[in-house]
């Protein structure tokens, strides 16, 4: 369960950081911070799920996946966008009281772990790296 919990706060995390980071003159841009969580995220599910189906499947994979893989993967990622919205609508400002006062030292490390938690699964994706 803390692995869990670990694990959502990491997305909230990352929210907060791209949301304020996409934001003009301190309003925050809400929907571009779920929009890059669910891309990214959704991406690299989609290539586990790829790249199981070419392990159970072999040569027979490239059949599944040009018959499918297009259309499952645009409503995985719809899918991956609802999540996310129902998510983090709203508590923006719940992320913004817990982490406003952390210092530039915290900032900047934590800054850089989710630019991490955001690029390994492209990576992952799109090298196979991860």
């Amino acid at each position: 369960m803390k692995i869990l919990k670990l694990f959502l706060r990491a997305h909230e995390y990352c929210f907060y950081r791209i949301a304020t980071v996409f934001g003009n003159k301190g309003n925050p841009d809400f929907f571009k911070g779920i929009l890059v969580l669910a891309v990214a995220n959704g991406l690299f599910l989609i290539a586990v799920y790829f790249s199981n189906m070419e392990y159970k499947f072999g040569a027979d994979y490239y059949k599944y996946t040009y018959k499918y893989g297009e259309e499952a993967s645009v409503v995985f990622e719809l899918f991956m966008l609802l999540v996310y919205f129902l998510l983090f609508n709203g508590k923006y400002n719940l992320y913004k009281e817990r982490w406003q006062n952390e210092t530039k030292t915290w900032k900047f490390v934590n800054g850089w772990l989710a630019a991490i938690y955001i690029i390994m699964p492209l990576l992952y994706m799109f090298f196979g790296i991860g």
